[in-house]
């Protein structure tokens, strides 16, 4: 029984991976902690970013980047 309930939550957890994986990998616009991830890296890693042009749309009290702003900041920056 116990199994089964840890097999479950166990279940519900990766499918909500997947499912945040698929809105990264399927969105032109991403919010902060969805760039973080997208990035791998960390909010300080953004922040440098945004210091250096990466450009971003606020919506309320959020921020949104684009994923074609991140990868051409990231190229250029090779």
């Amino acid at each position: 029984m116990a199994e089964s309930l840890l097999a479950k939550a166990l279940g519900k957890i990766i499918r909500s991976i997947i499912q945040d994986e698929l809105v990264i990998m399927s969105a032109e616009w991403l919010d902060k902690e969805h760039a973080i991830q997208y990035l791998q890296g960390t909010k300080s890693t953004l922040e440098i970013l945004r210091k250096h042009g990466l450009p971003c749309k606020r919506v309320g009290k959020k921020l949104y980047f684009r994923k074609a702003d991140i990868n051409h900041l990231i190229a250029i920056s090779k």
